[in-house]
C-alpha cells in the first residue's frame, strides 16, 4: 500500500485589504538585493532593487551581449497571493515599466490566475504590447476574470530580450464583478494594443474604412504608449454611411459566441457614437451583427471598457470585428481582446463535489501548525512536523511537497528547510 503525504503551503492577502498595492511596493526594500518576498527566473537575468531619482524600484537585466542567456531563459519576478478575495470578480494588474532594451520584445507585466494543482486558468502577458527599446516611464494595464475555482494569482514582471527593464508602482485591484461565462482568446488573435504599430500610420494587419475618417495609431493610450484614433477628416459621401472602422477577422466556429472588447476614450464625439462591432457573414452578406448601437460612447468621455457579441450562425463564412465610430469628433481605442466561448455545457459548469464532514474532520486531525519556516537554519521548530510524518508514513521514502503557486521564494525557502529536517 502507497502512502502520499502532501505538506500543502499557501500564502494570504491581509485580511480585510483585498486590494491594497503595499505588497507589492518596493520602498521598503534593501538596494542591492533581491525584492523580499518575490521569486525571481534565471540567474542569467539578474534581478536587484535599485534607486531611480530618490525612488526605488526593481531592475531586471539581461547578460551582456557578449554572454547571451541560454536558449528559451528569460528574466522573471512573480509574486503569488491567495485567490479567497477574488474569486468572481475582474482584477486589474497595473505597473509602470521603463524599457532600455536592445531587441524589440522588451519588459511586460503579467497576470495569472491558476487552480488545483496548478492549473492555468487565465493568463496576459502583454504579449505584442511590450515595453521595446528603449522608453520613459510607461504605464501598463493588465485585466483579467478570476473564475470561482482560482486558487492562486501570481503577478509579476519579464524581460524576454537583451538591455535592462525598471519596474514600479505595481498594484492589484478589485474593478468589479466578474463574467461568469466561460470565455477563452480567439485563435490566431493577439490582444491588441497597437504597440507594434508606428505612430500616424494604420494599424499593422488591419483593412480601415472611410476615406472621410483618420484611422491612425497614436500616442494617447490606456495601457501602454500607443492607441488607435479613429476622426473625421473631411466630408463623407451622402451616398454611403458615414464611419470610421478597423476590421480584422476572427477564427469561430458555428454556435459559438464572439466578443470583442476593450477600451475607449471619446473627445466632442456629436451625431454619432464610439464602440465596437462584430459581424458574422454568410454567402449572401451580412447574417448577424452589433455594434453597439444604441449604447455606444457620445460627447467627451475617459477611458470606459465596452464590448460587443454575437453568436456565430451555422451558415457563417466568415468573422469580423473591431473598433468603430461614428459622427464628429475623436475617439481611442486600446487594449482589444477578441474571446469565444461554446454553449454552455451542465458537464462544464456543474460545481465540483463538496467535501464531506468527515474528510474535512480527517484532514483537520492531521495539521501540525509549524511557525519560523523563513529561520535558515535551525530545525527544531519542524520536529513536530517531522515526528507527525515519520508516524503517518511508516517505511515510505518518497514525501509529496505541494504548494499553492510555483517559483514562490518563501515556498522555495520552507520546502529547502523541510527537506533538511527530514534527512537529519
Amino acid at each position: 500500500m502507497r502512502l502520499l503525504l502532501l505538506v500543502l503551503l499557501v500564502s494570504s492577502p491581509v485580511a480585510g485589504q483585498p486590494t491594497a498595492p503595499d505588497p507589492f511596493s518596493f520602498d521598503e526594500a534593501p538596494l542591492d538585493a533581491l525584492p523580499p518576498e518575490w521569486a525571481v527566473g534565471s540567474p542569467s537575468f539578474p534581478v536587484t532593487v535599485v534607486d531611480v531619482e530618490g525612488d526605488r524600484a526593481v531592475a531586471i537585466s539581461a547578460p551582456p551581449d557578449a554572454t547571451p542567456a541560454p536558449e528559451g531563459e528569460f528574466g522573471l519576478l512573480a509574486r503569488s497571493v491567495s485567490a479567497d478575495s477574488y474569486r468572481g470578480r475582474r482584477v486589474r494588474l497595473s505597473g509602470r515599466l521603463r524599457a532600455e532594451g536592445r531587441g524589440e520584445e522588451g519588459g511586460r507585466l503579467w497576470l495569472r490566475v491558476s487552480g488545483l494543482d496548478g492549473q492555468l486558468l487565465s493568463l496576459d502577458n502583454l504579449e505584442g504590447r511590450a515595453a521595446s527599446g528603449t522608453a520613459d516611464w510607461t504605464r501598463y494595464v493588465i485585466e483579467v476574470d478570476v473564475p470561482d475555482d482560482a486558487v492562486v494569482l501570481t503577478v509579476g514582471a519579464l524581460l524576454t530580450s537583451g538591455g535592462r527593464v525598471l519596474v514600479d508602482d505595481l498594484a492589484l485591484t478589485d474593478v468589479g464583478p466578474a463574467d461568469p461565462a466561460l470565455w477563452r482568446p480567439a485563435p490566431f488573435f493577439p490582444t491588441e494594443g497597437f504597440e507594434r504599430s508606428g505612430t500616424g500610420h494604420n494599424p499593422a494587419g488591419w483593412t480601415v474604412v472611410d476615406p472621410a475618417h483618420e484611422v491612425e495609431v497614436d500616442t494617447t493610450a490606456w495601457s501602454g504608449r500607443r492607441s488607435l484614433r479613429v476622426r473625421r477628416s473631411g466630408e463623407p459621401n451622402p451616398d454611403e454611411a458615414a464611419f470610421g472602422a478597423a476590421s480584422r477577422r476572427v477564427e469561430a466556429a458555428a454556435g459559438q459566441r464572439v466578443r470583442v472588447s476593450g477600451h475607449v476614450r471619446t473627445t466632442d464625439v456629436a451625431d454619432g457614437y464610439a464602440g465596437l462591432w462584430v459581424r458574422a457573414d454568410g454567402p449572401d452578406g451580412t447574417l448577424v451583427l452589433d455594434n453597439m448601437e444604441g449604447r455606444g460612447l457620445s460627447g467627451t468621455t475617459g477611458w470606459t471598457r465596452v464590448s460587443a457579441e454575437i453568436e456565430v450562425p451555422p451558415e457563417a463564412t466568415a468573422v469580423v470585428g473591431g473598433p468603430l465610430k461614428t459622427g464628429d469628433g475623436t475617439a481611442w481605442f486600446d487594449d482589444l481582446h477578441v474571446e469565444v466561448r461554446d454553449a454552455p455545457s451542465d458537464a462544464l459548469l456543474a460545481p465540483p463535489p463538496a467535501a464531506s464532514a468527515a474528510d474535512v474532520a480527517d484532514i483537520a486531525s492531521r495539521v501540525v501548525p509549524v511557525d519560523g519556516l523563513g529561520a535558515p537554519d535551525a530545525t527544531p521548530d519542524l520536529v513536530p512536523l517531522v515526528a507527525a510524518l515519520g508516524e503517518a508514513s511508516g517505511s515510505a521514502r518518497v514525501i509529496g511537497l505541494g504548494e499553492s503557486s510555483h517559483g514562490v521564494a518563501t515556498y522555495n525557502r520552507a520546502k529547502t528547510r523541510i527537506v533538511r529536517a527530514l534527512h537529519e
